[in-house]
Formats: structure tokens, C-alpha cells, sequence
């Protein structure tokens, strides 16, 4: 796994250096859609069969899954948050990936199984699932998924209080506002809304 970052890291600076000198539009125009796909580390083509799978495993519409993907990493499976949250679905080791072991009775996952998109998405969509299935019956399930998938089950219970279809105004912190924002317009995005 190390030697797969080392090269995705190599291949990540030269990318960058061939966007300073002519741009991330101007070098896909340049050598090709079908090249700029095999050289450029982030698309979604790359995790789309595990996306698919995760989702009909859990029953989550793929392009939530995509939004979220999106919104937390850019489609970038060797991406790091500041809270030391992991890959694709940015996993919390002692969040999400402490609870699915736990509820799966499995042993905790190692930093470099969380690095793995296919660990990574899996924890991720059963986690999301968590939220979903929590907020079932309600217009604004989505927001409240979102919100808990992010910002915990507590915060997620709070927001619920407000009346139905009313989630979203009730979120106060403006980072999760601004979260939930976002993964919802990418997913309308991925709907063609």
C-alpha cells in the first residue's frame, strides 16, 4: 500500500506540473479524454463498480453515494482530513469504522484496510445506510442522513426535532450546513435535476 501511495504521490506532482503549465481543461483537450482518464488519479469511472456493488448491498441510491464521494474527497482514495479521517468516504477509525466492526463483529480495521477503496467505500455506505434507515419516513431523510453521516448521531437527533421537511434551517453549525448543501446539490447534479 505504501508503494502505491509513493506512486500515486510521483504521479500526482507531475500531474500538477503539467496543470501549472497548461491547465487541467487544456490537458485533457490536449492528449485526449480517454489518456486524461488514465493518468488523472481522481474519477469516479475508476470506483464506479464498488460504488455499485456497496450501494445494492445496502440498498443506497449510487448517486448519494457518488455525492458524498465528491463532497468528501474528490474521488481521491489516498485523501487525509484534519481529524485523521480516511480515503474516498473520509472514515473515522474510531467513527465509522469502529462501529461497523463492532455491529459486524470483526476486528478494527488497520489504517492501510481503510486506505483501500473498496473497504473504504463499504464502511462508508453501510454507514450512511445507518442514517438513512435512522430518518426513514421523513421529506428531509437526506439532509438528515447527510448530517449525520458527517457531524454525528447527536447533532443529526437535534436537527430532527425541528418539523418535518424543516432539517435543514435547523442545522447550526454552518459547516454542516454548507456540507449537507453541497452533497445534495452534487447528488441533483448526478440526477440530472
Amino acid at each position: 500500500m505504501k508503494r502505491q501511495r509513493k506512486y500515486r504521490m510521483l504521479r500526482l506532482a507531475l500531474i500538477i506540473a503539467a496543470l501549472g503549465l497548461c491547465g487541467h481543461a487544456t490537458l485533457k483537450t490536449r492528449i485526449g479524454r480517454e489518456a486524461f482518464h488514465r493518468i488523472w488519479p481522481w474519477t469516479a469511472a475508476e470506483f464506479e463498480p464498488l460504488i455499485e456493488k456497496s450501494a445494492a448491498k445496502y440498498g443506497v441510491d449510487p448517486d448519494l453515494v457518488r455525492a458524498v464521494v465528491w463532497t468528501e474527497s474528490r474521488f481521491d482514495p489516498d485523501k487525509v482530513g484534519k481529524a485523521g479521517e480516511i480515503g474516498l468516504m473520509q472514515i473515522l477509525p474510531s467513527g465509522a469504522a469502529a462501529d461497523y466492526s463492532r455491529l459486524n463483529r470483526r476486528a478494527e480495521f488497520s489504517e492501510d484496510e481503510l486506505f483501500n477503496p473498496a473497504t473504504n467505500i463499504e464502511v462508508g455506505v453501510w454507514f450512511l445506510k445507518q442514517g438513512l434507515d435512522r430518518y426513514a419516513g421523513r421529506k428531509d431523510r437526506m439532509v438528515l442522513a447527510v448530517c449525520f453521516y458527517n457531524a454525528g448521531d447527536s447533532r443529526a437527533r437535534r436537527w430532527a426535532e425541528a418539523p418535518d421537511g424543516e432539517a435543514m434551517n435547523a442545522i447550526d453549525i454552518p459547516s454542516t450546513r454548507d456540507y449537507a448543501g453541497k452533497v445534495l446539490a452534487r447528488y441533483d447534479e448526478y440526477k440530472g435535476k
